[in-house]
């Protein structure tokens, strides 16, 4: 391990940050300690008139994608970000995702738990949390409420506690304070299996729950092998309402979203059995009332809502990258925009209040200016609303990495949230084969 850590450290005076800085300090372990860790080290500042050495307390920070991993004492495990990623007023951005193994202070309960962390604007993680039942639990789903409450779902192969398994999977729903602190667990299923992909919430404090079945909920009955459904619960965890929907098929969920007045739009692909019929986008109201379906051809579809009620969806059509924009009150497309080659997934999309549309995913291949690093990489781009590319950044290194999500805070940043199997520069694999990354870029690309 090298003593010279000039592009990971950062100290301001006077408002203005100076470089040209190394740090000799054994308390930091280069790629293991925390960003936002406070310690005493000594800071060489290098002038054109000289240098000063100055030992004093100082503030860790990175500037390079932040890995965050687990404890493993006896073999490889992984960290995965299966659930997304959001950010808070506050810029502060939560994870979720599963791992094999446990985090400090947590010991496994059996196959695959969830984990949930909350990270601050400047990349210190806050707090963690692990939770799971004996089986498999996989989070597919993360959202936040106006009062910082953090809710995830995903399906799990046995019971939590307090509950009785319903069928070969169970949905579940977890609810978080901000400050990590659990606050209740919702078990939900038919006799089949059960899958919840996508969570978001209303002006309420309401939780719409949006998944797949294989059974059938009360007063439904299945359409095919797979129907998707739509659940509204209250902010204490009762549920309110449920409504299933498909064809005779197959049909699957990628991704939802959710205003204040409690409309849901969802995404996904339905099969009929012989052919694929196409992708879809449905709108349900607070009610539970069907508003409108709509299909069309891409894949691997996700979506995200403007403040008219706009739904913007990404996904591939083809061997290309595109977004559509449907009407919020009708469903009718108002335009689609090709983003260029594609050659693996989008992973996520988000808007900001200016109107401009994030897509963030994985490429096998390389954009215009930039080279391929690993084996596959991930690409974050921004577009205008009328679909012109402002910039795209494509990071990676010799692993593979997964982006997750996007997500943006408001105040003109973007956050990118996924797993990595690379090693980032200033940093190392932390313990394990797979870890959680986080980037942070500002409105105009740059990563910092």
């Amino acid at each position: 391990m090298g003593n010279n850590f000039s592009d990971v450290v950062s100290v301001t005076v006077g408002g203005k940050e100076l470089v040209d800085l190394s740090v000799v300090s054994k308390d930091i372990i280069e790629g293991k300690t925390p960003p936002g860790t406070v310690g005493t080290w000594d800071v060489v500042v290098t002038t054109a008139h000289g240098s000063v050495t100055k030992s004093a307390a100082y503030r860790y920070t990175s500037k390079f994608p932040i890995p965050y991993g687990t404890l493993n004492s006896l073999e490889s495990g992984e960290e995965r970000v299966s659930a997304g990623i959001v950010a808070d007023s506050s810029g502060n951005v939560f994870v979720a995702g599963h791992t094999t193994k446990y985090f400090p202070g947590f010991i496994n309960m059996g196959g695959t738990d969830l984990f949930v962390m909350k990270i601050d604007n400047d990349g210190e993680l806050l707090w963690v949390q692990q939770l799971g039942s004996d089986g498999d639990d996989r989070p597919e789903g993360l959202a936040l409420d106006g009062d910082g409450n953090v809710y995830v779902v995903g399906s799990s192969s046995r019971s939590f506690p307090g509950f009785t398994s319903q069928g070969n999977a169970d949905a579940y729903v977890i609810k978080f304070n901000g400050d990590g602190a659990r606050q209740w667990v919702q078990q939900l299923g038919t006799a089949k299996a059960d899958y919840a992909k996508a969570v978001g919430t209303d002006g309420d404090g309401n939780i719409y729950v949006v998944g797949t079945t294989e059974g059938s909920f009360p007063d439904f009955t299945n359409g095919g092998h797979s129907d998707t459904f739509v659940m509204k619960l209250g902010g204490d965890g009762v549920r309110q309402w449920t409504r299933q929907w498909g064809g005779f098929g197959n049909d699957s969920v990628n991704g939802a979203a959710t205003d204040r007045a409690g409309n849901v739009y969802v995404v996904g692909k339905e099969l009929n059995g012989h052919s694929t019929s196409g992708s879809y986008v449905l709108k349900f109201d607070g009610t539970g009332a069907l508003m409108f379906v709509k299909q069309f051809e891409s894949e691997n579809t996700r979506v995200a809502l403007d403040d008219n009620g706009a739904a913007y969806v990404a996904g591939t059509a083809g061997r290309e990258w595109q977004v559509m924009k449907f009407d919020g009150a009708t469903g009718a497309e108002q335009w689609t925009h090709p983003l260029g080659l594609a050659a693996s997934a989008v992973a996520g999309v988000a808007l900001e209040k200016s109107g401009h549309v994030y897509v963030v995913g994985e490429t096998l291949t390389h954009f215009p200016g930039f080279e391929k690093q690993g084996q596959e990489d991930t690409f974050v781009m921004k577009i205008d609303n009328a679909g012109a590319r402002q910039w795209v950044q494509q990071t990676g290194e010799v692993g593979r990495d997964r982006p997750a999500g996007v997500v943006t805070d408001g105040k003109g940043n973007v956050f990118v949230g996924g797993s990595s199997e690379s090693i980032f520069p200033g940093r190392t694999n932390l313990y394990n084969r797979t870890d959680v990354f986080l980037m942070k870029f500002n409105s105009s690309g740059e990563m910092y």
